[in-house]
């Protein structure tokens, strides 16, 4: 039996009429709609199947049956408890005809919305308006994907679309991002269409689809006598659509109880936002049984859990509380905030967590909240590399290691573009790892297998057996079992058997639905799941182990104690960055759903909120002393206990040693592999030892090397005029190197626009004395150090200036320049093969884009060369010592090695 305090009652004895609570976090809000459900039908006998009671996620409506089974019986088994998206699914599978489809619908997950909408930008490109979208098919995703979001979120109708693509469509001047909503509108026809005629639907057509069927008088008549009491939990994540959908249902005045709590709206990119209170007050206070409630017991945290939580939201407008929750519990407790930087952070955590178990918690008692997924795997992989176990509420599929191996067999079958990356992997987990020893020796292995390998003989088994399977394995079906059968006799990974479920419907779902001519769509359609990344799977059990998850995972779940780490500006809360890429087709929209820096802070705030009250005994923050997160200017001191991290104690960062020795080591150097190595070791190894060929060059990577080409022929034939120019690219361009000959177009265009742009603003002097691509080579101490100078100029006193073109957008300092190793590194080898005794040499990096002020350049001394030379130095002795470990960076963002070889990258 359910003790129910004083509030609590009043809102399960109110009558059946418009009731709005108000239930801060931890304020029994669940037993209060459970409470309410049954006082429905055992007090106000309401026959149980006209409740429809909906929540956000199918587990908490199953949670929701059961519990009120377990207190009424078999009644409970009558009223309709379902998440949002399944009502609407099941209304429209019951009125399917009215929406166009031909045949009852299947549902299409998000990444295979994802795939169906690529698919859609690829084969459309050439007709876009938007030259960005023409050039970067994956941002064109990004962005077609939120407006697809936006329009089911925001119910905008078709005759809205239809009028905004005429007025984009007329207009004589349109800005880029108008150019992109444009393009996005007209994929959205073209997406619905497909869906229609395949008899498929998506989340967003769920929503879009209960509100049309709503429009009809007869439909809507019906759902009104089946279902004449709502209750709707977590209010606050409901957006614009589902607002309007259940003011449709039950009507001004109706039988109908909302509970949320204001401050926990942390959904925004859903659309969500916590104006619905305001909305549904509006909407229903003339009713004379009106009523507002608000929970403020806590049945959860301490009262200095709570206090501490309140001040985190209390400049947020508008909100239902003015005060912080009152805490039931008679347990004293502080909140400590810890600072220190980051590895201080992470080593107190690791301390702090051990002291916590040995002070008799379980380890399933404990949590660690990070604003970002990113911060949540760093958490992860530390805990493990010291010995303490770890759970995660989610994994991404294609970050497993056995999808990965999946990944390169499927390309190594149907020669895909991750082929050569995809066999040096699969052999390295097997064991002829050791047969790799010699460098450079996966090209005569790829070699191998693009001839007939059948009529020579190969020292690798595994690679026999991959090549046959390739003649072999046609049928899609079979895939998964023969990558099984190739598992069982070569890799040393062990079998996942959950991964290879998912894999295995994820082909089931390709043959049944998205299957087109040829062999290889399924090496393309897997290709682009692995490239979205975006495939989650929830491994979570329950075991006694730490859980470590993002704030929005943790969302009604409660731990007795919670560690907060990363509490940094621009980490938590983060920072709002704009994107020069439309993510929202602008319509004249209420003022609350703008998308200002206002509305960003009052979220973070409330994201912070959640994160605290999970904790239920203990919270624990930890933040730097300098940039510290900004929640905490608004913070009263009194209400947590700053502590110094004073000591560090040793900890294990997880950290990779590549065990992997080469017969012999790299003897021959340039400024870009030595710079690499300096970057990222293992990159290096993979690039300049194994040789290991990417699937290729990026667009931008062409963009560069073109521009290179096009300016040496520019000074060869000292050409000045336009026409000469433009030849000049037509003659350096390759557009069978791009995806399709609209993005070769695209980028050609902006290839000649950057150079005549340049020589227009400067003056290249043909007269005097030049070399291009000039070449040198250097020995030391038995290594060969080569470079190739873009042009070197020589004045009439026989005075050197080395120029290195760049087509970067991002100019670096002098200072930077100073600390890179390139234009030192020419600037070395060119003192040596010419005997300059004279000093400074001018260095310069010119960056073609910046037309005004191109030149970024450095003098450099006698100290600056034997500064240089050590240093280069020093790195052939670490490759020399086979000293291959992966290190994090930015680069890492545009590494091809990461998803498949990287140990480090999640």
């Amino acid at each position: 039996m359910i003790n129910y305090n004083e509030k609590q009652l009043k809102c399960i004895k109110h009558p059946p009429a418009p009731l709005m609570i108000i239930a801060g976090a931890g304020t029994g809000k669940t037993a209060t709609i459970i409470g309410r459900i049954c006082h429905l039908i055992i007090e106000e006998q309401i026959e149980a199947e006209n409740i429809l009671a909906l929540t956000f996620t199918v587990k908490a409506a199953n949670n929701l049956k059961k519990r009120i089974v377990d207190i009424i019986g078999t009644q409970g088994e009558k009223v309709y408890i379902s998440n949002f998206h399944s009502f609407a699914l099941d209304l429209i599978l019951d009125n399917y005809s009215e929406l166009g489809y031909k045949s009852k619908p299947s549902t299409i997950e998000a990444n295979e919305s994802k795939y169906l909408i690529n698919q859609l930008i690829n084969q459309n490109s050439s007709v876009f308006r938007s030259s960005e979208y023409r050039k970067r098919n994956l941002k064109a995703l990004q962005g077609v994907e939120k407006i697809f979001n936006q329009i089911s979120n925001e119910l905008i109708s078709i005759d809205a679309l239809e009028k905004l693509e005429y007025e984009l469509s007329n207009s004589d001047s349109i800005a880029e991002e108008d150019h992109q909503r444009l393009d996005a509108i007209n994929l959205f026809f073209m997406y619905k269409k497909i869906k229609q005629e395949n008899s498929w639907i998506d989340f967003g057509d769920m929503i879009l689809g209960l509100s049309e069927l709503l429009k009809d008088p007869s439909i809507l008549l019906s759902i009104r006598r089946k279902f004449k009491h709502l209750i709707v939990d977590e209010f606050q994540d409901n957006n614009y659509a589902l607002s309007r959908i259940l003011e449709r249902i039950s009507g001004k005045g109706g039988s109908v109880t909302v509970v949320g709590d204001d401050d926990q709206s942390i959904y925004s990119f859903r659309g969500a936002h916590a104006y619905g209170f305001n909305e549904f007050r509006e909407f229903h206070k003339a009713s004379s049984d009106y009523a507002e409630i608000t929970l403020d017991i806590n049945y959860r945290s301490t009262q200095s859990i709570l206090d501490f939580a309140h001040e985190i939201v209390k400049e947020n407008s508008p909100r239902f509380k003015n005060t912080a929750l009152q805490s039931s519990s008679n347990i004293e407790g502080e909140v400590v905030l810890y600072s220190g930087n980051k590895i201080d952070q992470k080593s107190k955590v690791i301390t702090l967590v051990k002291e916590i178990i040995k002070d008799g918690y379980s380890p399933e008692d404990i949590c660690v909240l990070t604003r970002t997924r990113g911060n949540a795997v760093e958490l992860k992989d530390m805990f493990e590399s010291n010995g303490i176990s770890t759970i995660s509420s989610a994994e991404k599929l294609f970050e497993l290691r056995v999808a990965k191996d999946f990944i390169s067999f499927v390309n190594i079958i149907y020669k895909g573009k991750h082929f050569e990356i995809g066999l040096y992997r699969l052999l390295t987990h097997s064991d002829y790892k050791e047969r790799l020893e010699e460098p450079g020796i996966i090209s005569e292995v790829i070699d191998l297998f693009n001839s007939d390998i059948e009529s020579k003989h190969v020292p690798y088994e595994i690679v026999n057996y991959l090549y046959s399977l390739s003649k072999t394995v046609k049928k899609t079906e079979n895939l998964l079992d023969s990558f099984n059968l190739f598992l069982s006799k070569f890799s040393r990974s062990s079998d996942d058997l959950d991964c290879l479920k998912i894999l295995q419907d994820i082909i089931l779902k390709y043959t049944g639905s998205y299957k087109v001519s040829g062999d290889g769509d399924i090496c393309s359609y897997l290709n682009s799941l692995f490239d979205l990344n975006d495939t989650f799977i929830d491994l979570r059990e329950e075991t006694d182990k730490i859980s470590i998850m993002t704030v929005h995972q943790s969302k009604g779940m409660e731990f007795d104690v919670v560690l907060i780490p990363f509490l940094s500006s621009n980490v938590f809360p983060l920072s709002n960055k704009k994107t020069k890429y439309a993510d929202s087709l602008e319509l004249d929209k209420k003022e609350e759903c703008d998308n200002n820096l206002d509305q960003h802070i009052n979220e973070e705030r409330r994201i912070f909120h959640v994160a605290t009250t999970r904790a239920k005994e203990k919270l624990f923050l930890f933040a730097p002393e300098s940039r510290r997160s900004s929640f905490f200017k608004s913070i009263e001191v009194d209400t947590y206990i700053e502590k110094e991290i004073i000591e560090s104690d040793q900890f294990h960062e997880q950290s990779f040693q590549v065990d992997f020795k080469y017969n012999k080591a790299p003897v021959s150097f340039s400024s870009t592999s030595l710079a690499l190595y300096d970057s990222c070791p293992l990159a290096y190894k993979y690039s300049f030892v194994d040789r290991i060929k990417s699937h290729g060059y990026t667009p931008e990577s062409l963009l560069g090397i073109y521009l290179h080409k096009a300016l040496e022929l520019i000074y060869l034939n000292k050409y000045s005029k336009d026409d000469d120019i433009i030849e000049v690219i037509d003659q350096a361009w390759e557009q069978e190197r791009f995806i399709d000959l609209v993005q070769s177009n695209q980028f050609k265009n902006e290839a000649i626009e950057i150079l005549l742009d340049y020589i227009h603003s400067n003056d290249l002097n043909f007269t005097k004395d030049f070399k291009l691509e000039y070449e040198l080579k250097l020995e030391i101490n038995g290594n060969v150090f080569m470079g190739k100078i873009d042009r070197l100029d020589i004045d009439e006193n026989n005075t050197f200036s080395i120029v290195d073109y760049k087509t970067s957008k991002k100019k670096k300092t002098a200072t930077k320049a100073r600390k890179d190793i390139q234009l030192l590194y020419y600037s070395l080898l060119l003192s040596e093969n010419n005997n300059i005794s004279s000093f400074p040499i001018r260095s310069s990096l010119v960056y073609i884009r910046d037309a005004q002020e191109p030149s970024v350049d450095l003098q450099v001394s006698v100290e600056d060369l034997q500064e240089i030379k050590e240093r280069i130095l020093g790195l052939t002795l670490k490759i020399k010592s086979h000293d291959y470990n992966p290190k994090k960076n930015s680069l890492c963002f545009f590494c091809d090695y990461k998803r498949l070889l990287c140990p480090l990258y999640k």
